[in-house]
Protein backbone atom coordinates (compact mmCIF):
# COMPACT_ATOMS: atom_id res chain seq x y z
CA UNK A 1 0.00 0.00 0.00
CA UNK A 2 2.69 2.64 0.48
CA UNK A 3 4.48 1.88 -2.13
CA UNK A 4 0.67 2.79 -4.16
CA UNK A 5 0.62 5.98 -2.16
CA UNK A 6 4.46 6.41 -2.48
CA UNK A 7 4.98 7.07 0.96
CA UNK A 8 8.03 5.46 2.72
CA UNK A 9 8.84 4.30 -0.79
CA UNK A 10 12.80 3.46 -0.22
CA UNK A 11 11.32 1.15 2.79
CA UNK A 12 8.46 -0.92 0.70
CA UNK A 13 10.86 -1.49 -2.01
CA UNK A 14 13.83 -3.01 0.16
CA UNK A 15 11.39 -4.96 2.30
CA UNK A 16 9.30 -6.19 -1.23
CA UNK A 17 12.89 -6.55 -2.31
CA UNK A 18 13.64 -9.05 0.58
CA UNK A 19 10.49 -11.10 0.71
CA UNK A 20 11.00 -11.52 -3.67
CA UNK A 21 14.25 -13.19 -2.86
CA UNK A 22 13.12 -15.44 -0.54
CA UNK A 23 10.02 -16.78 -2.50
CA UNK A 24 12.80 -16.77 -5.83
CA UNK A 25 14.61 -19.01 -3.21
CA UNK A 26 11.81 -21.60 -2.09
CA UNK A 27 10.58 -21.52 -5.54
CA UNK A 28 13.91 -22.75 -7.03
CA UNK A 29 14.41 -25.36 -4.32
CA UNK A 30 10.88 -26.43 -5.15
CA UNK A 31 11.94 -26.98 -8.55
CA UNK A 32 15.29 -28.21 -8.12
CA UNK A 33 13.76 -31.02 -5.68
CA UNK A 34 11.16 -32.40 -8.55
CA UNK A 35 8.23 -31.03 -6.52
CA UNK A 36 4.79 -30.49 -8.95
CA UNK A 37 3.43 -27.52 -7.06
CA UNK A 38 1.78 -24.08 -7.70
CA UNK A 39 2.32 -21.84 -5.20
CA UNK A 40 -0.94 -20.42 -5.24
CA UNK A 41 -0.23 -16.52 -5.10
CA UNK A 42 -1.87 -16.29 -8.49
CA UNK A 43 -4.65 -18.34 -8.55
CA UNK A 44 -4.90 -22.16 -8.04
CA UNK A 45 -2.61 -23.55 -5.48
CA UNK A 46 -1.79 -26.79 -4.19
CA UNK A 47 -0.73 -29.98 -5.98
CA UNK A 48 -0.49 -29.90 -9.75
CA UNK A 49 0.81 -32.68 -12.53
CA UNK A 50 4.55 -32.61 -13.40
CA UNK A 51 4.03 -31.13 -16.63
CA UNK A 52 1.99 -28.60 -15.40
CA UNK A 53 4.15 -26.45 -13.09
CA UNK A 54 5.38 -23.06 -13.98
CA UNK A 55 8.64 -22.41 -12.11
CA UNK A 56 10.71 -20.76 -14.71
CA UNK A 57 7.78 -18.53 -15.65
CA UNK A 58 7.21 -18.07 -11.81
CA UNK A 59 10.66 -17.03 -11.48
CA UNK A 60 11.23 -14.83 -14.17
CA UNK A 61 8.06 -12.75 -13.24
CA UNK A 62 9.75 -12.79 -9.72
CA UNK A 63 13.14 -11.68 -10.68
CA UNK A 64 11.50 -8.82 -12.96
CA UNK A 65 9.52 -8.03 -9.74
CA UNK A 66 12.92 -7.94 -8.12
CA UNK A 67 14.60 -5.39 -10.68
CA UNK A 68 11.71 -3.13 -10.24
CA UNK A 69 11.97 -3.05 -6.08
CA UNK A 70 15.60 -1.82 -7.01
CA UNK A 71 15.00 0.39 -9.53
CA UNK A 72 12.33 1.68 -6.66
CA UNK A 73 15.22 1.80 -4.41
CA UNK A 74 17.45 3.90 -6.35
CA UNK A 75 15.02 6.82 -7.40
CA UNK A 76 12.13 6.48 -4.78
CA UNK A 77 10.37 10.21 -5.60
CA UNK A 78 8.15 10.69 -8.75
CA UNK A 79 5.37 12.97 -9.84
CA UNK A 80 2.75 10.91 -8.06
CA UNK A 81 4.75 10.26 -5.35
CA UNK A 82 3.22 11.94 -1.33
CA UNK A 83 7.52 12.80 -1.10
CA UNK A 84 8.17 14.59 -4.06
CA UNK A 85 12.51 14.26 -2.71
CA UNK A 86 14.06 11.71 -0.54
CA UNK A 87 15.15 12.52 2.51
CA UNK A 88 18.59 12.81 1.94
CA UNK A 89 19.53 14.13 5.86
CA UNK A 90 20.51 17.97 7.08
CA UNK A 91 21.57 20.22 4.28
CA UNK A 92 25.02 20.90 5.43
CA UNK A 93 27.69 22.88 3.47
CA UNK A 94 31.10 21.56 3.46
CA UNK A 95 33.60 23.88 5.91
CA UNK A 96 35.91 25.90 3.58
CA UNK A 97 37.51 27.69 6.46
CA UNK A 98 37.38 31.13 7.12
CA UNK A 99 35.98 33.48 4.77
CA UNK A 100 36.87 37.10 3.52
CA UNK A 101 40.26 36.43 5.49
CA UNK A 102 43.76 36.92 2.99
CA UNK A 103 47.12 35.37 4.05
CA UNK A 104 50.05 38.66 4.16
Amino acid sequence: MLLIIGFGVRASAVAAGVFLIVFIAAVSSAWARGLSIDCGCFGGGGEVAPGQTKYLQEILRDLGLLVLAGWLWLKPASKFAVVSEPDTGPDIEPDTGPQGVTAS
